[in-house]
C-alpha cells in the first residue's frame, strides 16, 4: 500500500516541531546560542508544515476525511490560527483572488518593501478582513477568541514552569517569521501586482531554487495550483508537466502580447 506524502510529511515534520521544543525545555539554561538556533530550526519546520495546513485546507491532504481534518486542526494549533477560519479565508481567496474581496489582496502593492511589510501583517490582517465579512456568522466570535485563547493558555502554562524564553524562541518567533515569509512567496510575490482576476492571470509561477521549491512544496507553481486548486502538493509538477503546453496556450490566448506569461520551466 502506497503511504500518502502528505501524512508522512505531518508525521515527521510534527515530530521534529514537538521534539525540538521538548529537548531544549528540558535544559536548564539555554543560552542564545541554543535558543536562537531553535528559533530558525522551527522556523523552517512550520514553513514545511504549512505544505500540511494548506492541503487540509483544501481538503485534498487525505481521502480519509476525519484523517484530513485532524491534520488540519493539529496544524493550525502549531501555527496559532483557528483551522476553520484559515479555511473560509484560504478558500474565499481562491473564489475571488485579486479581487477586492480577496483576503489576501492586502499585501498587494507596488512598492517591494511594502508588499514585505504587509506580508508579516497578514495574520492580523485577517482578523480586520472576518469583522467586516464574516460578521453574520454567528460563530465568527469564537472562531476570533482562538488565537487570543491559546496565546494567553501557552504563555501562562509556560510562565508557571519558568520558560517563556523557549516558548518565544521555539515557538512564537518562529510561528510570526513563517507566517511573513509564506505571505511573501506564495501571496506577494505570485499575484503581484494583484490586479487580474482571470483564471490564468491572477497568479504566476515562480523561479525559485530547488530548495525553495521543495520548502514551498512545490507551490512555486501557483499558476498551476490557483488552476487545478485539488491537486495534491507532490502531484503538481506532474500536472504542469502533462499541461504545460495546453496552459501556457490557453494563457497566451488571453494575453497575446505575452505579458506576465507563466515559466514554462518544471
Amino acid at each position: 500500500m502506497r503511504k500518502n506524502p502528505t501524512v508522512v510529511l505531518f508525521c515527521v515534520m510534527g515530530a521534529l516541531f514537538l521534539s525540538a521544543l521538548a529537548g531544549v525545555l528540558l535544559l536548564p539554561r539555554p543560552g542564545v546560542f541554543v535558543l536562537l538556533p531553535l528559533a530558525v530550526f522551527q522556523g523552517l519546520t512550520l514553513f514545511v508544515l504549512y505544505i500540511v495546513l494548506h492541503d487540509a485546507a483544501h481538503r485534498t491532504a487525505s481521502r480519509n476525511r476525519t484523517l484530513n481534518e485532524l491534520m488540519l486542526i493539529t496544524c493550525a494549533l502549531l501555527f496559532l490560527f483557528d483551522p476553520y477560519l484559515y479555511r473560509r479565508l484560504h478558500l474565499t481567496h481562491h473564489a475571488h483572488t485579486n479581487e477586492e474581496s480577496d483576503p489576501d489582496r492586502f499585501t498587494a502593492s507596488p512598492r517591494l518593501a511594502i508588499r514585505w511589510a504587509k506580508s508579516f501583517l497578514i495574520a492580523g490582517w485577517y482578523y480586520t478582513y472576518c469583522i467586516r465579512r464574516f460578521s453574520r456568522s454567528r460563530s465568527l466570535p469564537l472562531h476570533l477568541c482562538f488565537t487570543p485563547a491559546l496565546v494567553v493558555f501557552l504563555w501562562l502554562l509556560f510562565r508557571a514552569a519558568g520558560r517563556t524564553d523557549v516558548l518565544l524562541a521555539g515557538w512564537f518567533v518562529p510561528d510570526f517569521l513563517a507566517i511573513g515569509f509564506l505571505g511573501f512567496v506564495l501571496t506577494a510575490w505570485p499575484h503581484h501586482p494583484g490586479t487580474d482576476t482571470s483564471r490564468m492571470g491572477n497568479a504566476k509561477n515562480l523561479e525559485v531554487s530547488r530548495v525553495l521549491q521543495l520548502l514551498l512544496g512545490h507551490q512555486h507553481l501557483h499558476l498551476v495550483h490557483h488552476y487545478a486548486p485539488t491537486v495534491p502538493w507532490h502531484r503538481l509538477p506532474v500536472y504542469w508537466r502533462e499541461n504545460r503546453e495546453r496552459l501556457l496556450a490557453k494563457r497566451a490566448s488571453q494575453d497575446p502580447t505575452g505579458a506576465s506569461r507563466p515559466s514554462s520551466k518544471a
